[in-house]
């Protein structure tokens, strides 16, 4: 007998999904990219619309849907306006920002109801000191032996000390600094695949995770190099483009380049950096996603709780009065 974890999508399954979910009883449906976050927005609208100020369960409203990608996300988008099916129903499109702004921006959909996180991906948004320092002293309670505690030296670590010897702002800065300009070759690569319509799209950020030490959580810049030089090999005017992008960037955003950073590849980097500063080596990604979760500022996404709010209202007020 199957277990529910053993349920999967097929690919054909996985495109076609939007289709049957829209029957849903739920007057608004959120979809979103990744399959894996479906369960990472649903806490973060119970977070947003909790049941004593909403005075109702949201998901009695609200259905969220993981369409598998950016692309399907839009092909549900394109396909719902064609069909006038808002109608019926609420529909909210979240997309995460990737590189659209700065390589792809005039393909954007401009929609009250298409909302583009400005940051990277979702994973952008949870990273805190405060929510680090802690979960470290929570881990250092719970998950280590008194022995363990006394022969690391952990017995007595306050809030501050854990704050001091972290130095999140110092881990922040050599990251980002480090790897922007990897983020900004995905970026041109990106925009040579759209330019010669070969839809890799954002494809090639996955292979960012070989450019970190899992020991420590730092960034090998050798290997960045790399990929670069081979960037370099196929694409034309390669400079110049890296120069545009950059200049668009900051005409965005600033001197900081975080906000071109995969959130996934900084909490990876932030859980090797733990796991060197305070040796706990079984500190991971999972783990410390799941932490941040609970407690990173909602406020950030205060674009998406406005346009789900403004729905609620339509769907909650008597008929004839909206």
């Amino acid at each position: 007998m199957l277990k529910d974890s053993e349920f999967q999508f097929s690919a054909t399954g996985k495109e076609n999904r939007g289709l049957f979910v829209e029957d849903t009883n739920k007057p608004i449906i959120l979809y979103v990219e990744d399959t894996d976050n479906e369960n990472v927005y649903r806490h973060i609208l119970l977070r947003m619309f909790p049941i004593s100020e909403l005075k109702a369960d949201i998901f009695s409203y609200v259905h969220v849907v993981a369409a598998g990608s950016k692309k399907m996300v839009i092909e549900r988008y394109e396909h719902n306006r064609k069909n006038n099916t808002t109608a019926q129903k609420k529909f909210v499109y979240l997309l995460d920002g990737d590189f659209d702004r700065y390589i792809n921006s005039q393909d954007m959909k401009h929609d009250t109801d298409v909302i583009y996180l400005e940051k990277y991906n979702i994973e952008s948004y949870l990273l805190s000191e405060a929510i680090s320092v802690l979960y470290i002293q929570d881990y250092i309670r719970y998950n280590l032996s008194e022995c363990n505690r006394e022969v690391l030296g952990y017995e007595y670590k306050d809030y501050e000390t854990i704050r001091q010897m972290l130095d999140f702002e110092a881990w922040k800065g050599h990251v980002v600094g480090d790897s922007a300009r990897l983020f900004l070759n995905y970026a041109c690569e990106n925009m040579y695949w759209l330019e010669n319509k070969l839809y890799k799209t954002n494809k090639n950020t996955s292979n960012a995770d070989r450019c970190l030490n899992n020991n420590n959580g730092t960034v090998m810049k050798d290997r960045i190099e790399a990929i670069i030089e081979e960037s370099r090999k196929h694409i034309p005017n390669y400079n110049e483009r890296i120069y545009g992008i950059t200049i668009l960037y900051k005409g965005i955003n600033g001197d900081d380049f975080s906000n071109l950073i995969c959130g996934k590849f900084l909490l990876k980097s932030l859980a090797g950096h733990i796991r060197n500063v305070f040796s706990l080596t079984s500190v991971g990604y999972d783990s410390l996603k799941r932490e941040f979760l609970k407690s990173f500022d909602v406020n950030l996404l205060s674009g998406l709780k406005v346009v789900i709010k403004r729905h609620l209202i339509s769907v909650m007020l008597p008929a004839g009065n909206n």
